[in-house]
């Protein structure tokens, strides 16, 4: 239902997670949109919106998309969900101090829950990856055919999503690696 107030692209992203049996998150920038607060996702909205003349309303509505969108952590069976955030991510002030201290402590919680992960990537050590922020995603088998799995990458411009079997396993290594190395 949310899916169908967006524009293709990401209306196609909302189905797709949606369908989803766990999703994977590696994020250098950002804390990533299903562990996000309310008042942190409009940060991130109104500093996207800061840079791109947006209509006024478009911000509220992806915070509310992003807030229906964590309902899958909790729907039966609840969506898995591993994160592993640049340190720099915790360090990084969108909003205000209290806006920020909340978005932490929504983080903690959030990784107390048994289908979800947080780990994080340490500033002090080698850096692992020099790629941007990806979502790695498997689905359930449906009537005994396998569905791919598919990596998206986020871009300024929108987003490429990558299905091929060879490509969508490098994005797991390297989420893979990222878990091994994290804290």
């Amino acid at each position: 239902a949310v899916a169908a107030t967006f524009p293709g692209e990401q209306a196609a992203f909302l189905y797709a997670e949606a369908e989803a049996q766990s999703v994977w998150a590696w994020d250098p920038q950002v804390v990533p949109g299903l562990l996000q607060t309310a008042d942190y996702a409009r940060a991130v909205m109104l500093c996207w919106h800061e840079m791109f003349d947006a209509p006024p309303g478009e911000a509220d509505r992806r915070v509310e998309a992003r807030l229906l969108r964590q309902e899958m952590l909790d729907r039966d069976p609840p969506l898995t969900l591993a994160v592993v955030i640049d340190e720099s991510v915790l360090h990084r002030r969108l909003g205000s101090p209290a806006i920020m201290r909340d978005q932490l402590m929504h983080i903690a919680e959030a990784s107390e829950r048994h289908n979800v992960t947080v780990q994080v990537i340490p500033l002090a050590g080698d850096q692992l990856i020099t790629t941007g922020a990806f979502i790695y995603m498997q689905f359930p088998q449906v009537h005994d055919v396998p569905l791919h799995d598919i990596a998206i990458v986020e871009h300024l411009t929108g987003s490429d999503y990558i299905e091929d079997e060879e490509d969508t396993y490098r994005y797991h290594k390297a989420f893979s690696t990222l878990i091994s190395r994290a804290l």
